[in-house]
């Protein structure tokens, strides 16, 4: 039926095809398949688009394609500052500074160079939980190990983190590797460590309850100290390396 339109071909120079056989489909009733199937090879392929850009603006399109992107850390890639970031921060906040993605917050790719650089109040934070983390190693005896169930003990932990300050979760290194050294002191040490973080953050993290929607919810709510407390601590767990920098295992 389509056959009869003498000028598909030529229309098909500007719009594609599918879009006559369509529209000539809707309005003759017929079916859009049964039409396409029968006019197929019948037209162009390819559409030419017209240029109604100036020369200038093509030239200047290609010389910004061609440029050099510099270098950009990461936490200035991602950063989250649109108008709606912090709308809606309740009153309990609204003293606090609005929450930026920062290095602290990249702990788990840290490898010592100047990729991630953690701030001074950061480091003081990880000295403290180190200085915690040896009075709990030596408080331990080995019977309390031995009766310990490390593994059931880091699975209820890590339900409890993920139920209280919600999206919680470990990395999958830090929990096999947790899970296959059930029995030393460290790691023993370390979810001691990480129940006194839920127990420490409660007050400032149980806020992140209020929340219904994560997409309209403010930053300073989702990102609230408490929370972010515990997102860094397992960062520290989970990346060996600053791990044994800081904890000294």
């Amino acid at each position: 039926a389509c056959q009869k339109y003498g000028r598909l071909a030529e229309m098909t120079l500007r719009i594609p095809a599918r879009v006559f056989v369509y529209l000539f489909a809707e309005i003759q009733g017929f079916d859009f398949w049964t039409e396409w199937h029968e006019v197929h090879g019948e037209f162009y392929v390819d559409e030419i688009t017209k240029n109604y850009v100036g020369e200038s603006v093509v030239k200047k399109r290609e010389e910004i394609r061609n440029t050099q992107i510099g270098k950009l850390k990461t936490k200035d890639f991602l950063k989250n500052n649109g108008c709606f970031t912090f709308y809606n921060t309740p009153a309990e906040l609204k003293d606090k500074p609005d929450y930026y993605l920062s290095d602290d917050d990249l702990m788990y790719w840290w490898d010592g160079t100047d990729t991630v650089q953690l701030s001074i109040r950061m480091v003081e934070t990880l000295t403290r939980w180190s200085v915690e983390l040896k009075k709990f190693e030596t408080e331990i005896n080995r019977d309390e190990i031995e009766d310990y169930d490390m593994l059931k003990s880091l699975l209820e932990l890590l339900d409890r983190a993920n139920h209280e300050y919600r999206d919680i979760y470990a990395f999958q290194n830090m929990f096999y590797e947790f899970a296959q050294n059930n029995k030393d002191i460290h790691y023993f040490a370390a979810i001691k460590l990480f129940e006194k973080i839920l127990d420490e953050n409660w007050e400032t993290g149980k806020i992140i309850q209020s929340v219904e929607s994560w997409s309209t919810a403010s930053k300073n709510v989702i990102c609230n100290e408490g929370r972010i407390n515990v997102k860094r601590y397992l960062s520290v767990l989970a990346n060996k390396k600053l791990r044994v920098k800081c904890f000294g295992f």
